[in-house]
């Protein structure tokens, strides 16, 4: 199928959902975690796995354990968009969703480290499914992972089928049509959030398969970095994890420097987009220096968010 013909199928999906949402009321109410203060339709996110759907079908029904897993915990992520559903039935399914993501790939590695890359694969899913609370951050910062993936499948090592990848950006692009403008017209949902961490978490593990490369840190250090920190602080302040905060750097960006929702996202964006720039140049590098540079990294980062937290927070957060 053409990626024109794909766009064309996308677009229009959008316009149906927007009313099919609107006569069903699937909308985000704001509440005390919200950066919003209107009421927007939710789900539009539905855009991604229907993107899904369509690579599957056209592309030989191929990656069939894959599709059948971001097909379930996405399918039980909108349910939870119109009617919230209990953590307790949550977890499982994304735990079925992961491993059959890693049945998929097949990784020729000790059991442990198998195991060890589904708790990361479900923290990664659950820690993506809550970016979505400023218009643009989650759409953004996806099309510059999804974009930098491809450049590499493209130039430097294949890896992934191009077609996945080629379809969640022009899904990306049609939500971000609704999406990425101060009033937005609808949001991701947890539906959108969901599928593109599987499809995200997925290709991420299909480069880790190729590559051995742990340079694939640096494509989510930004917002990875934000959250692990902002779940250390969390502790810190004997606060529950499972309870509705505002201590993410982009919440108090907003919420305390005042910036905009769009200029927030894009800061996001570009600092994610110049790591993985970076990363081209260090994929010539032997792996153990890889891992050095990553670490060093990593660590310049955790720094940099307890910097910007210092001026931007709580002084009881550090």
């Amino acid at each position: 199928m053409s990626l024109y013909l794909v766009s064309i199928l996308l677009i229009i999906a959008s316009i149906c959902y927007i009313k099919i949402a609107e006569h069903f009321n699937i909308v985000d109410k704001p509440n005390h975690r919200s950066s919003h203060t209107k009421s927007t339709i939710r789900g539009g996110g539905i855009l991604f796995f229907i993107a899904l759907l369509l690579y599957y079908f056209f592309s030989g029904l191929n990656e069939t354990y894959f599709v059948i897993g971001t097909s379930i915990i996405g399918l039980l992520s909108f349910v939870d968009d119109i009617h919230p559903l209990s953590p307790a039935l949550r977890f499982p399914v994304q735990i079925l969703a992961v491993a059959l993501c890693l049945v998929q790939i097949n990784f020729d590695l000790p059991i442990f480290i198998i195991f060890f890359l589904g708790i990361a694969g479900v923290a990664f899913i659950n820690a993506f499914n809550f970016m979505d609370g400023i218009n643009a951050i989650t759409g953004f910062y996806s099309i510059v992972i999804i974009a930098g993936f491809l450049y590499y499948d493209a130039f430097i090592v294949d890896f992934i089928n191009e077609k996945l990848l080629y379809y969640t950006l022009i899904a990306l692009a049609v939500f971000g049509f609704y999406n990425f403008r101060k009033k937005a017209k609808f949001f991701a949902g947890d539906i959108g959030s969901i599928t593109l961490a599987m499809v995200i978490l997925y290709t991420a593990f299909m480069f880790y398969k190729t590559t051995q490369s742990p340079l694939v840190l640096l494509f989510l250090a930004v917002y990875g970095v934000d959250t692990l920190m902002t779940i250390f602080v969390r502790k810190r302040l004997k606060e529950k994890l499972s309870e509705a905060h505002r201590h993410h750097l982009y919440q108090k960006l907003v919420d305390n420097v005042k910036y905009s929702h769009m200029k927030v996202a894009a800061i996001y964006a570009i600092i994610q987009a110049v790591l993985i720039c970076i990363t081209i140049t260090l994929y010539s590098l032997p792996i153990y220096s890889q891992w050095i540079v990553t670490v060093v990294i990593l660590l310049l980062f955790v720094i940099l968010y307890f910097l910007i937290s210092a001026k931007t927070g709580n002084k009881n957060e550090i």
